[in-house]
């Protein structure tokens, strides 16, 4: 079994999926556990508060049974761009409604000229930023760039987490700070 897991570990995600329609549990094992950061990433990101991180990232994994079970190579999208748009989607619709900015549909992303390469790029821009915050920033910085990014204002901020604004704009210049080393 370790053996049938390594081997299939080093096929791509679309020969994975592939594999996996035909029957396949230990390949759809293998993209489950690639594409399980995915999940994780966009519960966080729905999910601010981390009380329901567990089960809207399980959510976001019947978003990838979905896409594997509704992906085809003939749509000239990379698999993994579908999977998080359905990933996503399952997360979004667990919640109940957006909370924090959107990231566009592939059929968004089209109408702006976006091939799916673009669409990728972009994709793993947003998830190594994301990352950055959840992994680089204190939780007081987290609160307040995701507060930010939703459009509030300085004292919307302060007043969402009893702190003044100085403090919410000392916070928000250690997160450029942070920001410039990284990017």
């Amino acid at each position: 079994m370790d053996r049938e897991k390594a081997k299939l570990s080093g096929l791509n995600d679309e020969q994975l999926v592939f594999l996996s329609q035909s029957g396949n549990v230990d390949a759809y094992n293998v993209l489950a556990d690639r594409m399980r950061s995915f999940a994780l990433y966009f519960a966080s990101v729905y999910d601010f508060s981390g009380r329901h991180l567990e089960d809207l990232a399980q959510e976001g994994m019947f978003g990838l049974m979905s896409a594997v079970k509704t992906y085809s190579q003939n749509k000239n999208a990379a698999f993994r761009t579908y999977a998080c748009v359905c990933i996503r989607n399952a997360v979004k619709n667990a919640v109940g409604g957006l909370k924090y900015a959107d990231l566009p549909s592939q059929a968004v992303a089209e109408s702006f000229g976006l091939n799916p390469e673009d669409e990728l790029i972009r994709e793993e821009t947003i998830e190594r930023l994301y990352g950055f915050i959840n992994k680089q920033l204190s939780d007081f910085e987290r609160s307040v760039i995701l507060l930010y990014l939703e459009g509030r204002t300085y004292r919307e901020i302060s007043l969402a987490l009893s702190k003044s604004e100085k403090a919410v704009d000392n916070a928000l210049t250690r997160v450029r700070r942070k920001l410039k080393n990284i990017f």
